[in-house]
């Protein structure tokens, strides 16, 4: 199992040995100690990469050479991509949904819908759902981009959450019926969330809210309430991940100080939103996978897996996106946690991305046998998994909203992902 510790290891460190040994007496000396608590030191701090990088319109850069490419691959096997490269009605879903906003109102002016058009909703859904159904990728594609456009336009740009109560008690549940057994891949990524609902404003129904319900009630019609209450629970889980994420963006904001890795991805790995997608899968599938056999701890870790797998190409291609936000990122986290440059780090990322990418078809051949019908299930699940992953990676390398800049070195060098198929 590839360990994290790498990304610690100072033997991928392009520094020289010397000034390690130099940077590290600095930070264990008195002086340093006192520096720390310096609040003009912390914020002088969050500019140390500044000077070395610049974001720029990715028009202004095509003829600059790109910085070592091949070492910035995400790398992922050919079986991991579907028939369809991408699904052949995939240009529609963009139109469905904001005519669809529209009519529930939580799209309202050009400013929103410009945002809707800049999410690559054909990319974000065509590519993970190539070979799928058309009602269901158009269920998705409205599930999916409701919760990016929610996503960014009430927890990045405003920093702040609004959900009503109706959302909760009919599908999100109340704190009389929190389900623990729903959390059977969560390993306490906080407190118990049931205190965050005292933080929430629910004196409203916002538009967004009436369309999620409607949403789930389209849901319920196909599956059963145990599995609706489910993925309602995974996504009330992802809300409240999201708020914790959203407090330890705001202490980067104000102080400069950034979590490492470990601590990142301890709340990561929720707010990518992977466990409510890999959920919906089952309907996809048409089958409703018994969550005590999500508990086998092969397929827990593969679930795992696939979540921090989607964090990372996340992470690396919105890059600049989240520079130029002052916004947490892995990237972030492992260069200034180790102290090493950017490129450093784009490299151990990809680096530890590609293990992870082995780590996950070695476990799905390494499963129990269930019944037949089961076992076929939770094939064909895995598969969609693979070009669930490949598909998100596939959308963030394409979408508009994070190929529009690039990161561009002192040197006049393009810092730029890419993805690459074996």
């Amino acid at each position: 199992m590839p360990s994290i510790n790498f990304i610690h290891d100072k033997s991928y460190s392009i520094q020289k040995n010397s000034t390690i040994q130099t940077q590290e007496k600095v930070q264990n000396s008195i002086v340093n100690r006192i520096l720390k608590k310096n609040k003009f030191v912390r914020w002088v701090n969050r500019l140390t990469h500044s000077p070395r990088y610049k974001v720029l319109p990715a028009e202004e850069v095509q003829n600059l050479p790109r910085y070592k490419p091949k070492d910035y691959a995400f790398k992922y096997p050919t079986t991991w991509i579907p028939k369809n490269d991408i699904h052949p009605r995939a240009k529609e879903l963009e139109d469905s949904f904001v005519n669809w906003g529209t009519k529930l109102g939580f799209i309202k002016e050009e400013k929103s819908e410009a945002m809707s058009r800049e999410m690559g909703l054909d990319v974000y859904v065509g590519y993970p759902l190539a070979d799928c159904d058309y009602k269901k990728i158009l269920h998705f594609g409205k599930y999916a981009a409701l919760w990016l456009f929610w996503d960014d336009f009430e927890v990045e740009n405003y920093k702040e959450v609004s959900w009503s109560r109706e959302m909760f008690s009919k599908y999100f549940t109340t704190r009389g019926e929190y389900d623990e057994t729903s959390f059977y891949s969560y390993d306490g990524a906080f407190d118990d969330p049931r205190i965050t609902l005292d933080m929430l404003n629910v004196n409203n129904v916002s538009p967004i809210c009436l369309a999620w319900i409607e949403l789930f009630d389209e849901m319920a019609k196909e599956r059963s309430e145990k599995w609706v209450k489910r993925i309602a629970n995974e996504m009330k889980f992802w809300m409240f991940s999201s708020i914790e994420e959203n407090k330890i963006a705001k202490t980067f904001e104000r102080t400069g100080k950034h979590p490492t890795f470990g601590q990142y991805f301890k709340i990561r790995k929720y707010t990518i939103g992977m466990i409510p997608c890999l959920s919906y899968i089952e309907n996809i599938i048409n089958f409703e996978i018994d969550p005590q056999i999500l508990k086998n701890p092969t397929l827990k870790r593969i679930r795992d897996l696939a979540c921090i797998l989607v964090a990372l190409t996340n992470d690396a291609f919105s890059f600049w996106k989240d520079i130029h936000n002052n916004w947490v990122n892995s990237i972030n986290a492992v260069a200034r946690t180790n102290h090493v440059n950017y490129e450093e780090s784009f490299k151990r990322i990809t680096i530890y991305h590609n293990e992870l990418v082995q780590e996950f078809d070695k476990l799905a051949n390494c499963l129990p046998n269930w019944d037949q019908e089961t076992n076929y299930a939770i094939k064909k699940w895995l598969q969609c998994t693979r070009e669930m992953i490949r598909g998100f990676a596939e959308f963030a390398a394409k979408a508009n909203r994070y190929t529009k800049n690039k990161i561009v070195t002192r040197d006049d060098f393009v810092l730029e992902f890419s993805l690459d198929y074996n």
